[in-house]
């Protein structure tokens, strides 16, 4: 016979030194009520009758195979709980405190002898309500509630998984297009040589060469089209997003966690850069792994959060700089939460270290990289404030594939800027709350703009923040605002918000679409195919390096582009062809037309003085003689090329 009372908890006493036990329970049979529990490591099978103070128990210990049986048999009718014993002068009290995941309060029940020793029990102070009587708090109520609710969740998760799955082929969609862009080509034009030279070429240019390596070891399953190459970055989005349905959603509750995978395809920016080929979506995920297990060590600091924290913020620093510069800070944050936990030794230093170390090749390539400079695309001017908040609704407004009427352009930073306080807004009266969840969307916030705020300090001495680079820390703010989302009590404005923002995708989405899936998307792949080949020659200047797209066509065909400001980029723009030149004056365009190149191809972007020399260099050489003048565009990226075609004579 069980005799016992039950009450919630209005106060949790300290449970550290309390012993505790580890219980899942299941319920075979609501009527009659049977249960299986498993208690730390052993198992028990109950059976209970009906009543409230008084009811009659039975309670066997079974093997661990029969309990699974029974476990499988009682499918969702389970709980999660964990148990503390409590002493309370002759008796002792049982607090279950329940996972979160069944948003139940904790409950404390005590057992007596007899019903008098029941009625003469003295109540603590921190006991609250009593629920003896009240059914609708008896374990197997409980469990029948979970099953309803876990029905429910799996219906929520499928419309998760629809959301990310439907959001993955929407970006997909824009990724069959062969057009290359100046930085695309250099990728494709890397990706074509080996791998040890690529290891060799990429520190000349101005970012990591992680993504690099992992495109060509890609590439060599998948192969070189545009479109595999495109579907690579589409797969690191699909990841990014996928993190709601995981990793945001257990940490975070399914609301949240649902918000944010949306968010994610709701950024036109998404669109644009999850078909480009470079590094920026992968740089993005490895971001936000490196964020959420930085959170889950400082959370439980054991072996497998730490060494995934370690792997992502490596990758970090290896993929692109920004992304370097983001895991500096969230190793800052942490520091400064160990320093103030008084745990820098036990919890910071050995992660640092295993960071420090294996970053010590980068570093160098890192410091290289930063000395030669290299970035005068990179300006810092009165329009920085509007291109940043316009960014995840735009784009990058000086390389931007579709440009933007300035009216439309500063409404849209407008609304970037009233969704930016907005979050700040929600996340301050959760922080004034106390909410202990809202901590790590709040650490999430602040790093992202602490990231933004440095790079624009620093910028004063020499320009580095540019509005393109904070997409790999969109993750971080998707969470912020999928938080905010998640908390704000109007109902109305999640809605506003999304609506705003759908409207402005498909804005957005529609005249990219009509540049990228344009006919002349292909127009300067057909031309190199049935034109140029390995004894041919191409020259351009450098107000012309899209030319270079050309090239990435025809890896064998020999390419030269003429710098007379002469840059330093020579090693890097290896990349493009296998024999790939830049010279600061005429003398080496004059010595490769004596090689005697069946063709030569002058190609030119913008007419100046510069492909005025190298024109009049190709003519005074008397080893040629001009044939037609072609012209091939593309509408994305807006690109007009007038090609001078000369045969040798």
């Amino acid at each position: 016979m069980e005799i016992e009372r039950k009450f919630l908890v209005k106060k949790l006493p300290e449970l550290s030194n309390l012993s505790s036990s580890r219980i899942t329970q299941a319920y075979v049979s609501l009527s009659p009520e049977v249960r299986v529990r498993k208690r730390d490591s052993e198992y028990y099978l109950t059976e209970k009758g009906e009543g409230t103070l008084v009811r009659e128990e039975n309670e066997r210990k079974i093997s661990k195979k029969e309990a699974l049986k029974l476990f499988i048999k009682a499918k969702d009718r389970k709980l999660k709980k964990t148990r503390y014993l409590v002493p309370i002068d002759a008796y002792t009290a049982e607090l279950d405190i329940y996972d979160d995941i069944y948003e139940i309060p904790s409950v404390v029940e005590v057992e007596f002898e007899s019903v008098e020793d029941a009625k003469a029990f003295v109540i603590p102070d921190w006991f609250g309500e009593e629920i003896t009587e009240k059914k609708e708090y008896r374990n197997k109520s409980i469990a029948k509630r979970c099953a309803d609710i876990i029905k429910r969740e799996r219906k929520l998760d499928l419309i998760h998984l629809a959301i990310i799955l439907l959001g993955t082929l929407f970006v997909l969609s824009g990724a069959f297009y062969n057009a290359y862009w100046f930085d695309e080509a250099y990728s494709v034009g890397l990706v074509n040589h080996s791998l040890w030279d690529i290891i060799k070429i990429a520190p000349h240019d101005v970012h990591p060469l992680l993504y690099y390596i992992m495109l060509k070891i890609y590439t060599l399953i998948f192969g070189v089209s545009a479109y595999a190459m495109r579907i690579f970055s589409v797969i690191a989005t699909f990841a990014i997003s996928l993190i709601g349905l995981t990793h945001i959603k257990k940490d975070f509750g399914r609301k949240v966690g649902m918000y944010y995978s949306g968010i994610i395809f709701l950024f036109p920016v998404v669109f644009k850069y999850s078909q480009q080929i470079r590094m920026y979506t992968w740089a993005a995920l490895f971001v936000a792994l490196c964020a959420i297990y930085a959170y889950r060590y400082i959370k439980s600091p054991n072996r497998k959060n730490q060494i995934l924290f370690i792997t992502f913020s490596v990758m970090c620093a290896y993929t692109h700089h920004f992304a370097l510069f983001t895991t500096v800070f969230i190793n800052i944050f942490m520091f400064v939460y160990c320093f103030m936990k008084k745990q820098i030794v036990k919890r910071w230093i050995v992660p640092a270290v295993w960071q420090i170390a294996l970053f010590i090749p980068g570093i160098f390539v890192f410091l290289v990289q930063a000395l030669r400079g290299g970035a005068g695309w990179i300006t810092l001017d009165g329009d920085i404030l509007s291109r940043l908040f316009a960014f995840f609704y735009v784009g990058d407004a000086l390389n931007n594939a579709v440009e933007l009427p300035q009216r439309l352009y500063a409404l849209l930073a407008i609304i970037g800027l009233a969704i930016f306080i907005f979050v700040a807004f929600v996340l301050y009266k959760e922080y004034e709350k106390k909410n202990t969840q809202a901590y790590a969307p709040i650490m999430a916030f602040s790093i992202f703009v602490t990231v933004i705020l440095a790079t624009f300090i620093y910028s004063f001495i020499k320009p580095l923040l540019y509005e393109r680079y904070l997409f790999v820390m969109i993750a971080l703010f998707a969470l912020a605002l999928a938080y905010a989302l998640s908390k704000v009590k109007i109902k109305c404005i999640p809605i506003a918000i999304i609506a705003i923002m759908s409207v402005i995708l498909i804005v957005r989405v529609v005249p990219v679409y009509q540049a990228t899936l344009n006919e002349s998307s292909d127009s300067v792949m057909e031309y190199a195919n049935e034109n140029i080949g390995k004894d041919d020659l191409l020259l351009f200047d450098d107000n012309s390096l899209s030319a270079y797209s050309f090239a990435v066509y025809s890896h064998e065909t020999t390419c030269c582009a003429y710098n007379p400001d002469n840059w330093g980029v020579e090693e890097a723009y290896k990349a493009f062809s296998k024999d790939s030149y830049v010279t600061k004056d005429t003398q080496k365009i004059s010595e490769l037309l004596k090689q005697g190149k069946k063709t030569v191809y002058v190609i030119v972007f913008e007419n100046n003085e510069k492909s005025k020399t190298i024109i009049d260099t190709v003519e005074q050489s008397g080893l040629y003689t001009f044939e037609r003048k072609d012209t091939v565009t593309q509408e994305y990226y807006d690109y007009y090329f007038d090609i001078y075609v000369y045969n040798l004579a």
